[in-house]
């Protein structure tokens, strides 16, 4: 977690997983934006959900995937919460198209609520970095639009997940502009 008073050394490694973090969180701004493109799309019948199992959730669990491999947090069990919460959400979305019908729905809309979840964990982490006040925004947006999703209702949920997008974007141009050493902080806090 960031620490600008603390300039640490950063190997190669760190610089590497400091990298793949924003690489992530890039990932996860196309797949939510992508998300919101398919369900407005849906919406006015141009296309139909099915695509939102393919690029867009997939682009997002793989930005959350390299996100939460990638972290840096000194607390060792919100750590722990925010990867189990992702790999969980991940490993449901990835079953839920094997199950019978009367399952997958409500599989891949709790697979899909772990994903935001660990979002939205993401998002206030980030706010203690950088103040920005809409970061706070993205659980409420996250939660709503998967009740929205697992209730059909593609208008709210592409426009909550289109905003967050919007707060992920800015979120991760952020990023990309800040030193790498940032992301890191102080080393020695970091419990094992």
């Amino acid at each position: 977690m960031a620490d600008p008073q603390h300039v640490p050394e950063l190997d190669s490694f760190d610089e590497l997983t400091v990298k793949l973090y924003r690489l992530g969180l890039l990932f996860t701004t196309s797949g939510l934006l992508a998300m919101s493109a398919v369900l407005a799309m849906a919406f006015y019948g141009q296309t139909t959900g099915d695509l939102l199992d393919r690029g867009p959730v997939i682009l997002m669990c793989l930005g959350m995937g390299l996100s939460v491999a990638s972290m840096h947090l000194y607390d060792k069990r919100i750590r722990w919460i925010i990867r189990m919460t992702s790999w969980l959400g991940i490993l449901l979305l990835m079953t839920a198209a094997s199950l019978e019908p009367e399952y997958e729905h409500f599989t891949h809309s709790l697979g899909l609520g772990f994903v935001f979840a660990s979002a939205s964990a993401f998002a206030l982490k980030e706010q203690f970095c950088f103040r920005l006040a809409a970061l706070r925004l993205v659980p409420v947006f996250l939660s709503v639009s998967a009740f929205a999703l697992w209730l059909e209702v593609p208008a709210l949920s592409a426009s909550l997940i289109g905003m967050t997008g919007i707060i992920y974007a800015r979120l991760s141009l952020a990023k990309v502009s800040m030193p790498l050493h940032y992301d890191v902080g102080d080393k020695s806090k970091y419990e094992a």
